[in-house]
């Protein structure tokens, strides 16, 4: 609407792939060809262009599929995920589809447009997230325009041992003082894990509607160790990753004699890489995320981030669970209409 300056759909509407067909031609409301007309493409396989490609007109490519379980890969196979949307009745078909889709924001039942702020926040997966992929108008949003510092004073804890059993290797590793830090790190990470992080909640309860948001774990993220950095921060990123059950691999230099202990330690929940930073931001494409400890890092490895679009979680490990789990975790908005097919007053759980 505001440019007619789109060379992929341009590109996706003068060119016909093998098996493709127009069940509705492409047709412009106006000569320079700002207004296209809703248009269907029939016959779209996964590797195709138009499936490949964000377009940003009305051009809907069907992709014929067998099963479920096959429109699920290919939705998956994609590099976006910003909406995805499923229309049917059967409640196992529901389960499978909304636990296995990776996108930002699901529908069931329901036409894929029209998020309404808190209700569905807004927010994809993959190449369709900016940033850390906090969604706009949800609870976490503000948090996104914050530098959030720690400022409290750790009490000694004489039981600390006790409590933070899983992470006993962990904890042995830091001196007296970083070992309160470190507890009360992870007494807030599990406080939080269990109220918030590991729930899927419906706050607004509207009637014919379930609007439910939740988190999920990274599939992988990276925490890259520097010189600088501080034992008791590194172990707390670990302890975050593994409380989030995101799988995390950690990096360092073979110079970082500081964090020699880790490299024997057998119960860090993570797998370790000495590498060289070159080396790292080789591997870089590879991880859903990137944690460092501060945002001390080297221009090149700004910049190759940049270049290849991943994030960098640079702000220092907090001891609230509240934030600190943000950067170990996806969020995911999902709205169902069960009215649409049934009584309004008949939920399916």
């Amino acid at each position: 609407m505001i440019t007619y300056e789109n060379d992929k759909l341009m590109h996706a509407i003068k060119n016909l792939e093998d098996g493709e067909w127009w069940l509705v031609k492409p047709e412009f409301v106006d000569k320079r060809r700002y207004i296209l007309k809703p248009c269907v493409k029939w016959g779209v396989k996964p590797s195709s262009y138009t499936f490949k490609n964000e377009l940003f007109a009305p051009l809907l490519a069907v992709v014929c599929i067998d099963s479920l379980k096959q429109g699920i890969e290919f939705v998956n196979a994609s590099e976006y995920g910003l909406t995805s949307g499923l229309q049917s009745l059967d409640e196992n078909e529901q389960l499978i589809w909304k636990n296995s889709i990776e996108a930002g924001n699901l529908y069931i039942n329901r036409g894929i447009t029209g998020a309404v702020v808190s209700r569905q926040p807004f927010g994809g997966m993959k190449q369709s997230a900016f940033g850390s992929g906090i969604k706009a108008g949800g609870k976490n949003y503000v948090s996104s325009f914050l530098n959030i510092k720690e400022n409290v004073q750790i009490a000694e804890n004489k039981d600390v041992e006790i409590v933070l059993y899983r992470f006993k290797t962990l904890l042995r590793l830091l001196n007296f003082t970083d070992k309160f830090r470190f507890q009360k790190a992870v007494e807030s990470y599990l406080y939080n894990w269990e109220i918030e992080f590991s729930q899927e909640k419906d706050e607004h309860q509207k009637k014919g509607e379930h609007n439910t948001f939740r988190y999920l774990p990274l599939n992988n993220i990276a925490l890259r160790v520097n010189d600088k950095d501080e034992l008791c921060d590194v172990l707390m990123v670990l302890a975050a990753a593994g409380i989030a059950n995101t799988h995390l691999t950690l990096s360092m230099s073979a110079q970082e004699k500081q964090f020699e202990g880790l490299k024997n330690c057998n119960q860090c929940e993570c797998k370790l890489i000495v590498q060289s930073e070159s080396d790292f931001l080789k591997d870089m494409y590879k991880y859903d995320r990137v944690r460092t400890c501060s945002s001390a890092l080297s221009i090149e490895f700004y910049e190759h981030a940049a270049k290849i679009g991943k994030y960098i979680a640079t702000a220092k490990p907090l001891t609230e669970g509240r934030i600190e789990m943000l950067h170990y975790l996806k969020e995911q908005s999902i709205a169902f209409e069960y009215h649409r097919y049934g009584s309004i007053t008949e939920t399916v759980e």
